[in-house]
């Protein structure tokens, strides 16, 4: 019998998210094993999913009370022996569940909405519950977990997260000689704390004004 597997692709259009599950799809799909995999994508993202993998279709949107109860029964009529959900949102179903949680931010640096870390604490404890397997992406990230939630640490696998075979390729990408720098990957967002890092460039370049910051990973307002 073959096991059914679910997966949440719904965010496989965003940053860092997106990523982790572009590449847990390309990965599992190589592994050429006996497991049937459906992906819950918008039907906008099927050229990012694996030929061979079954596609449900839904506009529901991430991140929402109602989707909780509306994205429950998609999962249910799949009819699957496991549901992965690769964020804190898990559906309300009688599917055995795992989970991916990246880190612990909003309980070191809560939202300034009171409603919205509210929301993402209460998400992430039920995440922890309800799983029956938790993973993280680093040991580090495992510890501020289980200090943040209530939540056994045994349960939590540790299991990083890959690399790109395209950083492996001679055609992969590369940079031109941009001199001494700091490099930062990441998408704009407060959290990010991009500000305070171009702080520190400012006194840097007091002593050496050809050193810059190097932001890949979307449009910034400094990025001059």
């Amino acid at each position: 019998v073959r096991i059914r597997i679910g997966i949440d692709a719904r965010l496989i259009r965003a940053y860092g998210i997106g990523s982790y599950v572009r590449g847990l799809l390309r990965g599992l799909a190589s592994l050429g094993g006996d497991e049937e995999y459906v992906v819950f994508a918008r039907p906008d993202a099927r050229s990012l999913i694996p030929e061979r993998f079954a596609v449900v279709e839904t506009e529901l949107p991430p991140y929402s009370i109602r989707e909780l109860p509306l994205f429950g029964r998609l999962v249910d009529r799949a009819r699957l022996d496991l549901f992965h959900a690769p964020h804190f949102t898990i559906p309300w179903t009688g599917t055995r569940v795992v989970a991916t949680l990246y880190d612990a931010i909003p309980f070191h640096y809560p939202l300034r909405n009171p409603v919205a870390f509210s929301y993402i604490a209460f998400m992430m404890q039920r995440a922890a519950v309800r799983a029956e397997r938790i993973f993280a992406i680093s040991h580090a990230a495992k510890r501020d977990l289980v200090g943040a939630l209530d939540c056994d640490p045994g349960k939590i696998a540790v299991i990083p997260i890959g690399v790109d075979d395209m950083f492996f390729r001679a055609d992969g990408p590369h940079a031109t000689d941009l001199g001494r720098y700091f490099l930062f990957v990441g998408r704009v967002a407060r959290h990010k704390n991009i500000e305070t890092l171009l702080d520190a460039l400012a006194i840097v370049r007091r002593r050496d004004p050809s050193i810059r910051v190097v932001l890949a990973g979307g449009e910034h307002p400094s990025r001059e």
